[in-house]
């Protein structure tokens, strides 16, 4: 997680947009501490002010309480406010996005994912 971070943080294109959204459903939390979320909380700062004003939303796994470790600890650092859905149409709805949109995006992603862990 936190080699995904650093990635994304040092991505000048990063973030593309002024909404987000994060799809947590089926993330392997496994292997991710508290400090692990704290850690990746930190690597955000110097994205701080671009981040400021961003529309984050994420969707939420019963089996992955990091998010909300994460989404709480970026809150109080930085003036982005996350929300928390257990749902793909109602975030979109939140985002102004279609669903059905958001979810083909999501479905290439995880089929590029699942190709690329097959390889």
């Amino acid at each position: 997680m936190l080699a995904h971070v650093r990635c994304q943080v040092t991505d000048p294109a990063w973030p593309a947009g002024r909404r987000m959204l994060s799809d947590y459903r089926l993330a392997d939390s496994s292997g991710i501490t508290p400090d692990d979320l704290v850690a990746a909380a930190t690597l955000y700062a110097p994205k701080a002010q671009i981040a400021d004003g961003l529309r984050t939303a994420y969707l939420s796994s019963v089996d992955f309480t990091g998010p909300g470790v994460l989404q709480s600890t970026i809150a109080a650092r930085y003036r982005l406010q996350p929300v928390e859905f257990g749902d793909l149409e109602t975030a979109c709805g939140w985002l102004g996005v279609e669903p059905a949109a958001a979810e083909a995006i999501i479905m290439e992603l995880r089929a590029a994912l699942l190709a690329h862990d097959a390889a």
